[in-house]
């Protein structure tokens, strides 16, 4: 038996040289797959602000149709005017962001601008908005040549990013309920302790 019998091994992977992409990829499709996860990232941006958008609303609804004690005050009919158009406003946008539409950047940086406010977490999410919109690469995602790439390349689609999202909102609101729960389960576990209820 040789020495090359003896390194041969019939279960090994055929050994490929490393390239980045296909050998068969155009320059459209490394386009399209450079700048794919920033697309997920901009259209989850637009879930995020469809969830915002039929809050408010509901929240405008409620305010509207809420009976007051006596005539409302003027805060409350400031609320129940521009709460319907904060959530109009951020409903249209919410659609720009999922069509990449380049008037949705506009609509962003306003919404997120007065997201700002919101210290601290709202400046945290509002400021990686702002980045994801006005970077190089969101600027890139929301030009006619990208939207050119888009057509040309269509079947390059960047999959789970709307499964992850929908896991990360369902854990955030399960992660609610728990400390919920077991704030419930400790305010209980105090009052038996002391023997008030």
């Amino acid at each position: 038996m040789n020495r090359q019998d003896e390194d041969f091994n019939p279960f090994q992977a055929p050994e490929v040289p490393y390239s980045e992409g296909n050998p068969g990829d155009s320059s459209v499709e490394a386009i399209r797959r450079e700048y794919l996860s920033h697309e997920a990232s901009v259209q989850s941006i637009g879930l995020l602000y469809y969830l915002g958008g039929f809050l408010i609303l509901v929240a405008s609804l409620w305010l509207l149709f809420t009976p007051t004690n006596g005539p409302a005050p003027t805060e409350m009919t400031l609320l129940v005017v521009l709460l319907p158009v904060l959530a109009i406003a951020q409903l249209f946008t919410a659609y720009g962001l999922r069509k990449l539409k380049s008037w949705a950047r506009i609509s962003t940086g306003f919404i997120s601008g007065i997201g700002l406010i919101g210290f601290p977490t709202g400046t945290l999410i509002n400021a990686y908005i702002l980045y994801l919109v006005f970077s190089a690469k969101g600027r890139m995602v929301f030009s006619e040549e990208y939207r050119e790439v888009i057509v040309a390349c269509p079947s390059s689609q960047y999959h789970g990013y709307e499964s992850q999202f929908g896991l990360r909102v369902t854990a955030g609101v399960g992660q609610f309920s728990a400390s919920g729960a077991h704030a419930k389960e400790a305010e209980n576990c105090r009052a038996n302790s002391t023997g008030v209820w």
